[in-house]
């Protein structure tokens, strides 16, 4: 796979496949317990695809579980995270469209992922 950037974090790991000024594709793998912070963004929407695995996908608080192939639009302003509750990663891909991209990020909860059970 070529990336353009690759980050690792807590709960795993992103690459940049493609970054334009008015959109960022990245594939995003999520490690067994791994969850995303509960975030939401004032400037624009994301779109989520997931790719491999199950993810639980926290969207204003409502938990919906979602399988390969399955597609899910955030509308701006909406609260969302992803959680991997599975024993294999979980790959999805992420669709970020607006000028500010990461700018725009508020991170409601916290920043890291991973909490004991």
């Amino acid at each position: 796979m070529i990336s353009i950037e690759s980050e690792e974090r807590p709960w795993g790991r992103f690459y940049v496949l493609h970054d334009e000024t008015t959109y960022k594709l990245k594939k995003i793998e999520v490690d067994p317990g791994g969850r995303l912070s509960y975030q939401f963004h004032h400037k624009r929407p994301d779109a989520w695809t997931i790719v491999e695995g199950v993810g639980s996908i926290t969207l204003d608080g409502d938990v919906k579980d979602y399988s390969k192939g399955e597609t899910i639009l955030i509308p701006q302003g909406v609260k969302h995270r992803i959680e991997n509750k599975g024993k294999e990663k979980l790959f999805l891909l992420r669709c970020k469209q607006a000028a500010t991209l990461e700018k725009t990020i508020l991170y409601v909860l916290k920043m890291i992922i991973i909490e004991p059970r």
